[in-house]
């Protein structure tokens, strides 16, 4: 029997695979950080949602209701409560006095002791923004509202003018006299003087020139550092990671600091490849990093940093590779900038920390005031609105309707605010 060949109405052949996107090369050191950070970020992705959430408690925003009418009156308990108490334990940690001593270790008088002493306790207790009193009580304030509060151990520098009485050479001049005593004029008038040499003067003068070169502390973002899951302790061997986000004109000040320092400067051509670079940074990090984020300047473009302070392999002077403890930056999760040893004398990350109470279980994080008090303050806050909402209701109690009202719609009666006729 014949048959007819039946015609398929589409083309069966597969589409051919699409080209195969250029892959890049990453430098091992590059492609080590990058997976750590993931794997501390995924580790901690909870704590930080947490935090998060602390911090919208701190701030006080108010609760969510399933009715637009109904009440959202906010105690912000947590916020009073870090705010009287972080004033309670700066006063005592940093009372008016500084909190210091002398003890001379030289053959040295007792007034120069205390002259010395009075000197650091001025400075002390008269500082600025960048004194460690403000930076401390940032931390403590970090650490009430989420249990643990960051502080980093860097090196300051600041420049500056100097004035100063200098002593300087000027020519010495001296009225010439002739034979009968009397002063020589000129034509002119006035008395002739004649070069007898050099003298040395005082004068008003400035510099500029190194102001501070020293040790500093500065609080940190507790969002800026990822550490090891095993990690408890800033001084154990385990490695830690910082995240920061900075513009290019930064990175080229970096530079110039690292110079002065006598450090391992960035890679060059590196440095050079960020400034064409147009990758796109986590708005999600750098909000968390800076409030009010999202500004985009196309000529002077953020960069995310990630400082990797921990144990790493690099080649000795045989040229065998053995772990040390490294301090390796990568930008944009592509460009090595760095990979050294760590310059610090103490071997570690320059990372502190403070507890505003210690969890009685090991833990890297400690215990805030958020959540400590989280369910005290929602449970307040329910008291209140629900008796703002019972009101409503109670005003509204006694108004009625006629039901075969037409000019009443009655779908707008099911959203109706209590106490409005």
């Amino acid at each position: 029997m014949a048959t007819k060949k039946k015609t398929p109405h589409y083309d069966t052949t597969p589409p051919p695979e699409p080209p195969k996107a250029s892959e890049v090369t990453l430098d091992p050191a590059v492609k080590f950080v990058k997976d750590e950070w993931m794997k501390y970020n995924e580790h901690w992705g909870s704590r930080l949602s947490d935090f998060d959430h602390y911090y919208d408690l701190w701030k006080g925003i108010p609760p969510t209701r399933t009715e637009d009418w109904m009440a959202t009156h906010n105690k912000k308990l947590i916020f009073q409560d870090e705010r009287a108490l972080t004033a309670r334990f700066h006063s005592l940690l940093f009372p008016s006095n500084a909190p210091i001593d002398c003890d001379p270790t030289e053959d040295t008088d007792e007034v120069s002791a205390i002259l010395a002493k009075s000197i650091v306790a001025h400075y002390f207790k008269i500082g600025d923004d960048e004194t460690v009193k403000s930076e401390f009580l940032d931390m403590i304030r970090s650490a009430g509202i989420y249990g643990t509060g960051y502080g980093e151990c860097e090196w300051y520098i600041k420049k500056g003018w100097v004035y100063f009485k200098g002593e300087i050479e000027e020519d010495d001049f001296r009225s010439m006299v002739g034979p009968d005593g009397k002063h020589l004029l000129n034509g002119e008038g006035n008395i002739q003087t004649e070069s007898i040499g050099k003298k040395k003067v005082f004068r008003d003068q400035k510099k500029y020139a190194l102001l501070e070169d020293r040790p500093k502390l500065k609080a940190a973002n507790i969002f800026s550092w990822r550490v090891h899951p095993r990690k408890l302790s800033v001084d154990d061997e385990y490695p830690s990671i910082k995240q920061e986000f900075v513009s290019y004109e930064t990175i080229m000040e970096m530079q110039e600091e690292y110079k002065r320092l006598g450090l391992d400067l960035f890679d060059e051509s590196s440095v050079q490849s960020l400034k064409e670079m147009k990758e796109q940074i986590s708005q999600v990090d750098y909000e968390r990093h800076m409030k009010g984020g999202g500004f985009k300047d196309y000529e002077n473009p953020e960069i995310e940093l990630k400082h990797y302070w921990g144990l790493y392999a690099l080649s000795n002077q045989e040229g065998k590779p053995k772990k040390v403890p490294a301090w390796i930056t990568i930008a944009n999760d592509r460009l090595l900038l760095r990979k050294i040893a760590n310059p610090h004398w103490h071997q570690r990350s320059p990372l502190i920390k403070v507890f505003w109470m210690k969890d009685p279980k090991p833990s890297w994080y400690g215990i805030g005031l958020a959540e400590i008090g989280e369910a005290s303050e929602a449970r307040v806050n329910e008291i209140i609105n629900t008796r703002s909402d019972n009101l409503k209701k109670i005003m509204n109690k006694d108004k009625s309707f006629d039901a075969n009202d037409p000019k009443i719609n009655r779908r707008l009666l099911q959203t109706s605010k209590p106490g409005v006729a």
